[in-house]
């Protein structure tokens, strides 16, 4: 959005991403005139001490169809692509073993919430980027890819049932708070521009 070279990626601490020291990055920024730092970092206290001004946001999902996609996507990595339809079982041990809460432990702190001036959600994304571009790049040429996309797209809604989502929801309950507060904050525009 704000061109890749203003943009410093920040994956540290996931899956064994290298870590980013703020201090060492910081004057780097600086001097290559970047805006935005970009990554699976709910940690933004680190950047916070160097960075005062910094302003937090993200995005979320609705945290079953996040689960399910995370599930595919990760087989595909591995080179053992899971078959469709999902293994129910295996898919919730999968859950609890692997992501259990995922959004509040990478992306944003349940507890941190009202600390993000902006949180999009990925299921109103065209929606949320004018959102974000009103708010954060007025004027700017923006550019917007969507990478990762999920290749069985939305068809595991079709055989979810209410029990089985129910069991993910259980598993991934702050997840699934984060969601409604975020669900509730675009219901009545607080985030604006709509």
């Amino acid at each position: 959005m704000f061109g890749e070279h203003r943009v410093l990626i920040d994956h540290s601490g996931f899956d064994g991403a290298e870590e980013k020291d703020p201090v060492e990055w910081y004057p780097k920024m600086i001097d290559l005139d970047m805006v935005c730092v970009h990554g699976h970092c709910a940690f933004m206290t680190k950047w916070e001490k160097v960075a005062p001004n910094i302003i937090p946001v993200a995005w979320v999902r609705d945290p079953v169809h996040r689960t399910i996609s995370q599930y595919y996507y990760e087989s595909r990595l591995a080179g053992d692509p899971k078959p469709w339809p999902p293994d129910w079982d295996e898919l919730i041990e999968y859950n609890e073993r692997k992501c259990k809460n995922f959004q509040t432990k990478y992306f944003v702190p349940l507890d941190r919430n009202k600390d993000f001036e902006f949180i999009g959600m990925t299921e109103m994304y065209d929606l949320g980027v004018y959102v974000f571009r009103k708010r954060f790049a007025e004027g700017r040429i923006v550019t917007v890819r969507r990478e990762n996309v999920n290749p069985f797209g939305n068809r595991y809604r079709e055989i979810l049932t209410p029990d089985i989502r129910k069991k993910i929801e259980d598993i991934n309950s702050e997840d699934m708070e984060l969601y409604r507060i975020v669900k509730d904050r675009w219901r009545v525009g607080y985030y604006g521009g709509l």
